[in-house]
């Protein structure tokens, strides 16, 4: 098997561990500050918030990137040469090429269990031959709403205990030009990796955006802001939830939102912040009232999935929704041949289901 990358070690863009360093902020904005025991170094609650963001906003830039991605002068070369013969090699025979991409597929597998906000809020089920997703449904509800494909969601009334939702597939067909391959471009694993990426995790995440936008009235109303968030609206989206007798134990919210709270100082009362860098980034930056706040703005641009002003509240994962899988994402090497065209790839599928099973457990609210 092909060992593309250490998905899990952050480093700065001249290739040094995030452990005890101090990075300079985005746009001339205050530094980050890490310890050697990989905390964020923080005088208080505050500038402990202030640091996340910036340290996220340095991921998002590219500032702060996987260790795959850069190392030393000398490192660079080597990585250069050994991820060319990766590709090179690829290139041997169909069996190489279909390793290579099973492994892309493993390290985006990996990537949306971690990452993922639709695997991270929803309970998983993985699914052996023969078996049907399976849903119990832990309250009377009378009504869901079911993905019949990775882009339609249709409502459901439910008249038992257990639902059976549909099974589709998710797919991305992920192609490499035959001139990139000529001139053997180290590249090419990381355009790979991302386009894969986009097409499995990032639909997971939009599926269950548009699923939540979907319930939004239903049961629980939309909650607008207007001007900057401040814990009252953060309280009354949770109170919209736990009315209904809905443990909470999630908020999502969009970058932009940060900026209220880092200038805010009843916030710095009220949270607790996120300080270990692993975590802030992949999108965990506080706590309040017992809810994990996470954020999608440590992600590349193209891989954002909350629009500006966008935040949901969502119970704990068995009241609020459920996939299934089949064990992961599959590669089938492609070729364009057939279609005239000078490509090579992989078409990565995975089988998928999921419900959002419960209109109440969710809450949204909108800037305006």
């Amino acid at each position: 098997m092909h060992n593309l990358r250490n998905a899990n070690q952050m480093v700065t863009k001249g290739g040094s561990p995030l452990e005890g360093v101090t990075l300079a902020g985005v746009n001339k904005t205050p530094s980050v500050s890490i310890s050697n025991s990989g905390e964020i170094s923080a005088y208080d609650t505050k500038d402990a918030l202030k640091q996340a963001q910036q340290l996220m906003a340095l991921s998002s830039n590219q500032q702060v990137v996987p260790a795959r991605q850069v190392a030393t002068a000398a490192e660079q070369r080597q990585e250069q040469e050994n991820r060319q013969a990766v590709i090179a090699k690829a290139q041997e025979s169909d069996a190489e090429w279909s390793a290579l991409g099973a492994a892309l597929a493993d390290e985006i597998q990996e990537q949306a269990d971690r990452d993922g906000f639709l695997r991270r809020i929803c309970q998983g089920q993985t699914l052996r031959q023969g078996e049907l997703p399976r849903v119990p449904m832990e309250q009377n509800i009378a009504e869901a709403i079911v993905a019949t494909s990775e882009t339609q969601m249709g409502y459901q009334r439910l008249t038992s205990k257990v639902m059976n939702p549909p099974e589709f597939q998710i797919k991305a067909n992920v192609r490499v030009a035959q001139i990139d391959l000529d001139q053997v471009s180290g590249d090419l694993l990381d355009k790979a990796y991302n386009d894969g990426l986009n097409a499995i995790m990032v639909e997971e995440d939009r599926m269950w955006k548009r699923a939540a936008d979907q319930a939004v009235g239903l049961a629980n109303p939309i909650t607008y802001i207007n001007g900057r968030l401040n814990p009252r609206y953060l309280s009354e989206l949770r109170t919209t939830v736990t009315g209904w007798n809905l443990p909470v134990s999630t908020a999502i919210l969009s970058n932009d939102y940060w900026n209220d709270i880092n200038g805010d100082a009843e916030w710095a009362t009220m949270l607790d912040p996120v300080t270990q860098h692993d975590l802030v980034l992949h999108g965990q930056i506080a706590t309040l009232q017992g809810m994990t706040l996470l954020t999608d703005g440590y992600r590349a641009p193209n891989q954002i999935v909350l629009k500006p002003g966008e935040i949901y509240v969502v119970a704990d994962a068995k009241y609020h929704g459920s996939y299934s899988t089949r064990g992961g994402i599959r590669s089938e090497p492609t070729s364009g041949a057939n279609s005239g065209e000078t490509t090579k790839g992989w078409l990565m599928h995975e089988m998928f289901s999921f419900v959002l099973a419960n209109l109440r457990s969710v809450a949204k609210g909108q800037r305006i």
